[in-house]
């Protein structure tokens, strides 16, 4: 591990490292309603929106507004890479993290974006 992330003891969050399930059964549609609160979040069971997120059973919008917040309490931050698409010229955040971003700015989480370079090779 990095010297730096061990001595200033980040506590580092990955998303896509475990299962999550949803209350849009689109996933990552933007117009749905659910920001990861619990007023928003169409969850059926109201067990699914107390305490800390549980992996499966948990819309994915209410653990990570739970982690921004989180992140947000300690003075973190969240970071987002934007993949570049040659088709469009044009780097574009994924549906997932355009609700990120909102669920982030809900929660005042700073987020840093790292831009994937362009490379026409492929």
């Amino acid at each position: 591990e990095n010297l730096f992330i061990q001595k200033q003891k980040f506590h580092v969050y990955s998303p896509n490292s475990w299962m999550k399930s949803t209350c849009d059964l689109k996933w990552t549609d933007i117009n749905h309603l659910c920001r990861g609160d619990f007023i928003t979040c169409e969850m059926k069971d109201a067990d699914l929106k107390r305490g800390v997120p549980q992996e499966r059973k948990t819309c994915w919008r209410v653990s990570f507004r739970y982690q921004l917040k989180k992140a947000e309490e300690r003075k973190g931050f969240m970071v987002q890479v934007v993949e570049y698409y040659k088709k469009e010229d044009k780097h574009i955040l994924g549906d997932g993290q355009s609700i990120e971003t909102e669920i982030a700015e809900l929660v005042n989480c700073k987020v840093f974006r790292a831009y994937q370079p362009y490379d026409d090779t492929f």
